[in-house]
């Protein structure tokens, strides 16, 4: 029994036929796409949101060691001083670049021989209803940095000192 389009009549297993090719087509594939498909997009969310961590935490540790070495550069200040110049670039800081990135806590320290500088944040978890069977609705990111504290007179002096035989001079 045809019904004008092209279809004919179904039987046991289901058949369309393509009117255009006349072959027919079984339709259990639309049934496991619409089970495979949701896996697949979720799949590659979690791919993109990894992406994003990644992104995000690299960038953290870039920043960190830049704001250590903006420390550096300041080599006659004292402990206080390079803390404050470090603290005022952190404030600064454009928190924009970060993709999915939420800025935690920072902290500086700095002797007289290096300079420490930590940063936490979190990115948000994909599928925050997910995280909550393992308490973990974030993903959390930690950075640090750290350089030595050189003087370059105090090098260029211990050098020429040592190449006098220990004379002072």
């Amino acid at each position: 029994m045809g019904d004008g389009i092209g279809m004919k009549e179904m039987s046991g297993l289901e058949k369309a036929v393509d009117p255009r090719k006349g072959w027919g087509v079984e339709a259990y594939f639309t049934v496991e796409a619409a089970m495979i498909l949701p896996f697949v997009m979720a799949f590659y969310l979690l791919l993109i949101y990894t992406m994003f961590f990644q992104y995000d935490r690299c960038l953290l540790e870039q920043d960190m060691m830049e704001l250590v070495l903006e420390g550096i550069l300041c080599e006659d200040g004292s402990n206080e001083e390079v803390a404050q110049l470090v603290e005022r670039q952190l404030a600064g800081m454009d928190w924009n670049r970060y993709l999915a990135f939420q800025p935690g806590e920072r902290g500086i320290r700095v002797t007289q021989g290096e300079i420490t500088l930590e940063g936490e944040g979190a990115v948000s978890a994909p599928f925050p209803q997910l995280g909550k069977l393992f308490d973990e609705t974030h993903w959390k990111i930690r950075a640090e940095a750290e350089a030595a504290r050189i003087s370059p007179r105090l090098v260029i002096r211990t050098c020429r000192k040592i190449l006098r035989g220990g004379q002072e001079g």
